[in-house]
């Protein structure tokens, strides 16, 4: 009996474990997909904080996010897999990075190698580029922007891949809904000056952003240290930037060009497009290879990625009948218990308008085999019953058959003779007919060995039935070893007769 079940809990077709991040829209899960057929994937589950789910706009913005996912393909981005709407609650399940957001890979004070952090920004900015590149479903441009480009939305795996994250707040001409006036969204230490002015942003506001990043990478230090409207807009609008190479001297000064651009308050003076800005930088520093990059995050975040591969373990090797044993009344979780449905027939996901995944209720598995069992018999019943019955319809024909030979003996047989003569059983053919060249004259039994009609006459003494071979008589004052002569013409028509074998035996008085 299982006993020891950690409280999971079941959220469509997913299993929902120990939270991994949390925002102020949203906290994310370790989850496991669970599939037919024994399929399983470890994914995140995105969760929209509960009294967010009754605000509409709060609602339609998580939508969006999903939608926009489900847009940009790109191995620098997150990507969506589903969405699932139970009980009132949200989630976007998306593939699962084992790593760590790049806030927590930094170590304050502590300057990253410029190679490593030339890698991360590379790929950072790829993958902005493949956003702000996305295409809508008729093929029209989405012009899709971030708004949000901070270390908290840059994840770097273990396997040294940067995918940027969290399309919350990001702009785009699908959303159904405008951003209030007066409302400012994002982290106010890495908005561009066009943001806080409440002015139009476009592609160029992530990349400034962007340079925010790579500044605090390179110098160990927060660039706008802030977290007032009012002091935000004094620092980024008034203040003056210092170049990277005035907090650490050892960086070249090509790099202090390449950062001050990005930085320029005037959308104009900065990158063109994200693609233009990563080649910009690969000219200045050379990236890290990601095995580089992913040696840098084991050595920064290695106890953290241990734990957790630990807790993917554990969740793997968990199934839902180990849960239903526990909890039989259904799995205890956050909020509401969810009720464990068996192996096989989860609850089907509840989709919201995507069209990203179809609709996927699991079989039950084994439902081939189960109907099997009842069609499997059927038909050997009808297959023995179809032999029974032509060994049936065999059999009655057989003995039509002998019942017809033995009618057909001549009328001429005296009742004697007759009472003598035992059907045959074998039918006869001309190809199983044997031609006797010389056969032997046909004796006639003697009358004194001739059995009453009641006595059982051997085999040896039955004249076939076919024959039209008349009555021997004896003659008067004959001995016992008198030959019988035949006593009409007809004796010959035919010249043979058929033994109990089917062999025809010629008559010899017929050719004379």
């Amino acid at each position: 009996m299982v006993t020891n079940v950690r409280p999971f809990r079941v959220v469509g077709r997913y299993l929902l474990a120990d939270p991994i991040a949390a925002g102020g829209m949203a906290t994310v899960y370790l989850g496991r997909l669970m599939g037919g057929e024994g399929f399983s994937r470890t994914v995140a589950l995105k969760q929209l904080h509960p009294h967010f789910s009754r605000d509409a706009d709060f609602v339609d913005m998580f939508l969006d996010e999903a939608r926009m996912l489900s847009r940009i393909r790109h191995p620098n981005v997150v990507s969506p897999l589903d969405v699932v709407l139970q009980d009132g609650e949200l989630f976007i399940a998306m593939e699962y990075v084992h790593g760590e957001t790049l806030s927590r890979l930094v170590t304050p004070g502590e300057p990253t190698p410029p190679s490593i952090a030339s890698a991360i920004l590379t790929q950072v900015l790829v993958g902005l580029h493949a956003a702000h590149e996305a295409l809508g479903e008729g093929g029209q441009p989405m012009d899709i922007v971030h708004r949000d480009v901070s270390p908290q939305n840059i994840l770097v795996g273990e396997d040294g891949i940067a995918k940027v994250v969290d399309f919350g707040i990001a702009r785009a001409l699908l959303r159904n809904h405008t951003t209030e006036v007066g409302l400012l969204k994002g982290k106010l230490g890495y908005m561009a000056p066009e943001q806080l002015r409440f002015e139009l942003v476009d592609r160029r506001t992530d990349l400034y952003g962007a340079a925010i990043v790579f500044w605090e990478l390179l110098t160990g230090q927060r660039l706008f240290a802030t977290d007032s409207p009012a002091a935000a807009r004094v620092q980024v609008l008034g203040g003056k930037i210092p170049k990277p190479s005035s907090v650490v001297p050892s960086l070249p000064s090509e790099l202090d060009d390449f950062v001050m651009q990005a930085l320029s308050a005037n959308p104009g003076g900065r990158f063109l497009t994200a693609r233009a800005m990563a080649l910009a930088l690969g000219q200045v520093v050379h990236p890290a290879s990601v095995l580089e990059v992913g040696t840098w995050v084991e050595r920064a975040a290695g106890p953290t990625l241990a734990a957790r591969g630990e807790k993917i373990i554990e969740l793997e090797t968990v199934s839902l009948s180990d849960l239903t044993l526990a909890h039989p009344l259904g799995v205890p979780g956050a909020n509401a218990p969810t009720p464990v449905p068996p192996r096989g027939s989860l609850h089907p996901i509840e989709h919201t308008g995507l069209s990203m995944a179809p609709s996927s209720i699991t079989k039950e598995p084994g439902w081939r085999r189960s109907r099997a069992h009842i069609w499997i018999p059927t038909l050997l019943g009808l297959l023995g019953g179809s032999l029974l019955l032509a060994a049936l319809f065999s059999r009655r024909s057989d003995d039509h058959a002998a019942s017809s030979v033995a009618t057909r003996a001549p009328a001429s047989v005296t009742p004697l003779a007759a009472a003598a003569v035992e059907p045959v059983q074998k039918p006869v053919t001309e190809a199983s007919s044997t031609v006797v060249e010389s056969p032997p004259p046909v004796v006639a039994a003697p009358a004194s060995s001739v059995a009453p009609a009641s006595s059982v006459v051997p085999a040896s003494s039955v004249v076939p039935a076919s024959s039209s071979v008349s009555s021997a008589k004896a003659k008067s004052g004959g001995g016992s070893g008198a030959k019988s002569k035949m006593s009409h013409k007809g004796s010959c028509d035919p010249p043979y007769s058929i033994d109990a074998d089917g062999i025809k035996h010629f008559k010899p008085e017929c050719f004379k």
